[in-house]
Order: C-alpha cells, then structure tokens, then sequence
C-alpha cells in the first residue's frame, strides 16, 4: 500500500524547507564566525531568537488562511526546524562552561537563548496579531 499523494507532498515540503533552514543556519554560522569570533555562540543566539520571532509570527496570530497547512509545514517544520537548534545550543553552553577562564558563560549563552527565544515567540505573536487585526 502506496502513502497517500498529500502525505508524500507534506515530506517533500518539510524536506526541502529543512534543506533552506539547515543551509542559512550554516551561511549565519560561517559569516558570524569570522566578526564575532569572542563569541562562539552568537550564531545559534542569532537562528534561535529569529527562528522564535519568525515561529511566534507564523503559528501565533497570521490568518489560517493565509497560509495552508503544508506551507506552514514547509516554514515551521521544515525552513525553522532547520534554522533552529536545541542540539547546538545545549553543546555550546557545555563547551563554554568548561572551556572558558570564565564558567558563567555557558550559563549566561543558555539564558540569553531561553529569554530572547522566548521574548522573539511573544513579539512574532504580537506582530501577527497586529497584522490580523490591521486588516480584518
């Protein structure tokens, strides 16, 4: 038994959104890398606290009909799943605690993800609610 065609076109879409959100988390990574190199995190500050606007923006308050459901699965899932990342962060954090002369910066790159992250989810939100309501 074949999966159905909209199932296999929700995979493609995921896929190619996590291909666009994996290779701009690599671009940020590799331009942030060479200015800002005292700062090993900022490029998984900078995705995340995007990826939280942007995800606040899409599933917080924009019209269900402006986007479909396999769109928003191609942004969300797919473009800030790969955008994004947990995995990153959570190495990162550990890596400077133990590797840095001073051990709160691990600390202070997780709080710094956590509360800007969560601050981006309520501003995306907001904005969306903003846009929803400007044009209703």
């Amino acid at each position: 038994m074949q999966p159905p065609l909209g199932f296999l076109l929700n995979v493609g879409a995921v896929a190619a959104g996590g291909a666009i959100g994996a290779s701009l988390r690599f671009l940020t990574s590799a331009a942030l890398h060479r200015v800002l190199l005292v700062y090993p995190g900022a490029a998984t500050l900078l995705v995340n606290v995007v990826g939280s606007l942007l995800i606040g923006l899409v599933l917080g308050g924009l019209p269900p009909a402006w986007l479909s459901d396999r769109v928003r699965m191609f942004l969300v899932t797919g473009i800030l799943g790969g955008l994004t990342t947990f995995s990153s962060l959570a190495w990162e954090t550990v890596s400077m605690s133990q590797t840095h002369s001073e051990r709160w910066l691990g600390v202070a790159h997780l709080a710094a993800n956590l509360v800007l992250g969560l601050a981006a989810v309520v501003a995306g939100e907001l904005i969306a609610r903003a846009i929803r309501g400007s044009v209703a």
